[in-house]
């Protein structure tokens, strides 16, 4: 199983999409610096994880969320519950 997860940067307001087969690893990596796209932004919070079947699944559902310009349009769906019938529908 993979997740397609989103973390808050509680330094800089930024919102960071990724996926992985370990969650709790990929975030300690984040919040180390060992990624070179977020070591800026520690510490990251995981706001939102999807679990889905497949890598294929993972990669489709990262891409169509990065399409979301506007990090508050995404934590709407977040939290009205959007975000999983989207996944549902993609996978």
């Amino acid at each position: 199983m993979y997740f397609v997860y989103i973390l808050e940067s509680i330094k800089l307001n930024k919102l960071y999409i990724g996926y992985t087969k370990d969650l709790v690893k990929r975030l300690l990596n984040h919040n180390r610096g060992k990624q070179r796209w977020t070591r800026r932004g520690v510490p990251w919070k995981m706001i939102c994880n999807i679990g889905v079947e497949t890598k294929k699944e993972a990669i489709v559902l990262e891409k169509r969320l990065k399409k979301y310009k506007n990090p508050k349009h995404l934590k709407k769906l977040i939290s009205d519950g959007s975000i999983a019938q989207l996944a549902r529908a993609l996978t």
